[in-house]
């Protein structure tokens, strides 16, 4: 018992001291008093050790927090932090990134015993690698040594771990720290790591925030500095302004004068711009409206006169077929004279459109020696006619056509002794058509004016000339739209030459371009010799005509039924689908404006019908706007006619369609 009470007292006083690697061993199960000093033993150790731990933990935190206190600079901040993090725990090394939230990136910013071999990686992407992924879910992750072939800044394979957490303030993340041992790292380790990382983001964000400031204070004082200067500048300037600002106060009230004056004044132009395009609107729908009215009964004056000028009954005499073709002659002039006026309409709103498509020099040559053969036999002049050119180029045709026409027609009309002259020639970048006359010329102080609309030489009650002044206007508008030139040059009482200059490649219209598209039709050319259509061509044939004027269908009928076709009749859409149902019909000329269903609804429901719908439409309408053409194909169209019809384009066309 003395022995033992020796031994207690010996393990007391050790205890005492603090010396907790002394022990009882239990004699037996006996040894109650043994057990219980054994279990106080291991009792008080696990207090000391805890205690140990606890003022490791909270000194280490001190000291960590103390370190960072006052230091602005982040790249010190930086370095401080990894380096007395790495120096508490005993690591061998250590790695702070940065993340750059523009980049979506981490950067490596300070380093704790690191060497070149280290450097593995400067920088890592979210989610890239140890340091990308624990940036991404802000959680730490812990490499210990059998982890190989795991991508990180720091780690070899004799590392015994290697620990990375993240820094983050407020849930933002702002870097990774990642520390390695040659140990593993105990629990207290990265309970002091967990404790740290909040004091440094605090700090370091702090200081980000810090250097935002001095940075945006920075710039703002250079901009103050700025404002200094320029605010004596301004002081200066202000000095002058007084001065100027006198004799602005006395100019002031002349001004507000003479403003409202100006203002009056743009009142007036305006009402008056307004009037006169309200004019103008009503001006272009009048003639629209007119030339449509006029076109219908011209169509029946001029086809009809075709067909008795035909005589192909031997019914009319020689002196009754001149008469049947001077009427015919005089509603084709009629017609160019509507036409003038047209065009005129488009050019004022603007609706005039090119056609393109591709002739050869021979073609326009040819066409002006059939306008104008006879009518210079007639005059007794000579129509000379030049090519050099020779080969072929791209345009619109008919538009072209029209100029020369024009220019001919004028050149033929202003002269009455000598010769008119038709010349096609090349630059290298142009072709060049002159119209050249040896007629009276046009005086200088004239030459001026001659392309305005209405404008003549002689404008009075007894001139010599007749005309309406719109040709040359017109023409000049066709040629600009062409992308070319119209120049003139006249010698009063010696004759003008008028020179048509169009581009070649390199334009907006191409001309020699091989894959110009022609107009929209399956009729490309036009018969001009009425004597080679074939007279019972359409024997057998059941034509359907549908017009709402009684003069139209009747003018129709019989240039159809002279060709041996058998003509039906329709006064409107509606009408025109009871005939279909009830005879069997090759082809529709489908007059559009009409009451009850008009043509284009009549042409949308015969194609929309299963048994009509392969049936050839050609709409006819006196309506020649590019538009009212596109409303015809738009709608079902196979083709389009404007009124009057020529009566070889309808023939021609019709042949087309029915075969």
């Amino acid at each position: 018992m003395t022995s033992r009470l020796k031994e207690i007292s010996s393990l007391a006083h050790a205890l005492s001291v603090g010396n907790y690697d002394v022990s009882v061993i239990a004699k037996g199960s006996d040894d109650e008093l043994g057990i219980a000093i054994g279990a106080m033993t291991d009792i008080l150790k696990r207090n000391a050790q805890k205690n140990q731990d606890e003022a490791y933990f909270a000194d280490g935190v001190a000291q960590f927090n103390d370190s960072l206190s006052g230091i602005a600079d982040i790249a010190e901040l930086l370095q401080k932090s990894i380096t007395m993090t790495c120096r508490y725990v005993g690591a061998s090394k250590g790695a702070i990134y940065t993340f750059d939230k523009e980049k979506a990136e981490l950067t490596l910013a300070a380093t704790f015993a690191f060497d070149e071999e280290d450097k593995r990686s400067d920088g890592f992407k979210l989610g890239e690698g140890v340091i990308g992924q624990v940036a991404l879910e802000k959680k730490p992750i812990s490499l210990i040594e059998s982890a190989s072939k795991i991508q990180s800044a720091t780690a070899t394979f004799e590392q015994k771990e290697v620990y990375a957490f993240a820094l983050t303030y407020e849930e933002e993340i702002l870097g990774v720290a990642e520390i390695m041992s040659l140990k593993e790292f105990t629990k207290i380790d990265k309970d002091y790591f967990d404790k740290v990382s909040t004091i440094f983001a605090v700090a370091l964000h702090t200081a980000q925030q810090n250097a935002r400031i001095k940075e945006l204070f920075e710039k703002s004082q250079q901009a103050f500095e700025e404002l200094q200067v320029q605010s004596e500048e301004i002081q200066e300037t202000n000095v002058e302004m007084q001065e100027q600002q006198q004799q602005l106060t006395m100019q002031s009230k002349e001004l507000k004068e003479k403003n409202y004056n100006l203002v009056k004044a743009k009142e007036e132009i305006d009402q008056r711009a307004h009037d006169l395009e309200k004019a103008s609107k009503y001006k272009s729908e009048f003639l629209a409206n007119m030339s449509h009215e006029l076109r219908t009964p011209l169509n029946s004056i001029i086809l009809l006169s075709k067909l008795l000028s035909m005589n192909s009954d031997k019914k009319l005499d020689e002196d009754d077929v001149k008469k049947v073709s001077v009427i015919n002659r005089a509603g084709n002039d009629l017609l160019l004279l509507i036409n003038d006026i047209l065009d005129l309409t488009k050019i004022e709103s603007g609706k005039m459109e090119l056609s393109v498509s591709e002739l050869h020099s021979v073609d326009v040559i040819e066409e002006m020696r059939g306008l104008f053969g006879a009518l210079s036999e007639e005059k007794k002049l000579d129509f000379i006619v030049h090519d050099n050119f020779n080969d072929r180029f791209a345009t619109d045709q008919t538009k072209l056509a029209q100029v020369l026409k024009n220019l001919l027609s004028n050149a033929f009309k202003f002269t009455k002794n000598g010769s008119v002259t038709l010349d096609i020639d090349s630059t290298q970048s142009e072709l060049i058509i002159k119209v050249i006359d040896s007629g009276i010329g046009i005086q200088r102080d004239k030459l001026e004016h001659i392309f305005e609309a209405f404008k003549q030489g002689d404008g009075s009650i007894s001139r010599e000339f007749g005309g309406t002044g719109l040709g040359l206007s017109i023409s000049k508008t066709i040629v600009e739209l062409l992308n070319g030139r119209l120049i003139v040059e006249s010698e009063f009482g010696k004759g003008t030459t008028f020179l048509v200059a169009l581009p070649f490649l390199g334009t907006e219209i191409p001309l020699l371009a091989k894959d110009v598209t022609p107009v929209n039709s399956v009729v490309e050319t036009v018969l001009d010799d009425d004597s080679a259509l074939n007279a019972d061509e359409l024997a057998n044939k059941n034509i359907l005509i549908v017009d709402d004027d009684s003069r139209n269908i009747f003018t129709l009928t019989a240039v159809l039924e002279n060709m041996k076709a058998e003509v039906y009749s329709a006064f409107n859409g509606k009408e025109a689908m009871e005939e279909l149902e009830e005879q069997k019909i090759d082809l529709i000329l489908m007059d559009v404006m009409m009451p009850v269903m008009d043509g284009l609804n009549a042409i949308k429901a015969i194609k929309a019908n299963e048994k009509f719908k392969d049936i050839p439409i050609i709409a006819i309408t006196a309506k020649t706007m590019p538009q009212d053409k596109q409303d015809c194909l738009d709608a079902g169209a196979n083709d389009y006619l404007a009124k009057p019809l020529d009566h070889s384009a309808l023939i021609s066309m019709v042949k087309a369609w029915v075969k």
